[in-house]
């Protein structure tokens, strides 16, 4: 059964980590990682039915905004995955979703602000299919809507005030994402 697989990676701390995907699978089964901004990464899963991949610390998101730095793993087996960000005394994850499991309406669950001089508060959606429209019900009833393409992804960050503002939004640095509301089409 092939599998497709979706993830967006933020950046960790000051940027400065090493980034790798790994992939579990049947061993001799080809995986491929790419970005539509231009990354691609073929790989095969080892003996022991994994595979690690370290991918540019550039397609790690900051601020808010609109980018092509999504990832999309492929293979024609079944396979599933998570990403490390890791950096000394730091090391953040990444939830890998497969594509079937995928839906139109979510609600956030949030730690905290985070780091407010970094990214305070953050999240992030990618597109699979051209055209997805995102609507984002922030706690306080604040909406935003963002459009993307397949591969494309947005991420939010509460201190980038120049970007939410010309998304109609405002917040505090230290804004509490948790039950956020983000639905697409």
């Amino acid at each position: 059964m092939a599998s497709i697989l979706y993830a967006n990676i933020h950046k960790n701390f000051d940027g400065n980590g090493t980034v790798s995907v790994f992939v579990f699978g049947t061993a001799g089964d080809q995986v491929e990682i790419t970005s539509v901004g231009g990354f691609s990464q073929t790989a095969e899963i080892g003996a022991d039915g994994s595979v690690s991949v370290i991918v540019p610390q550039t397609l790690a998101m900051s601020g808010t905004g609109i980018n092509n730095d999504g990832l999309r793993i492929t293979s024609d087996g079944d396979t599933s995955a998570y990403i490390s960000n890791r950096q000394t005394f730091t090391t953040d994850l990444t939830i890998v979703f497969e594509e079937a499991s995928l839906g139109q309406d979510y609600v956030l669950a949030s730690f905290g602000d985070g780091f407010q001089e970094q990214d305070g508060g953050q999240f992030s959606v990618q597109a699979t299919q051209d055209g997805t429209a995102f609507t984002f019900t922030l706690p306080d009833g604040q909406t935003a809507n963002v459009t993307l393409d397949a591969g494309e992804t947005f991420k939010f960050s509460t201190v980038d005030t120049a970007w939410n503002s010309a998304i109609g939004v405002t917040v505090a640095d230290d804004f509490e994402l948790s039950g956020t509301l983000i639905t697409s089409n």
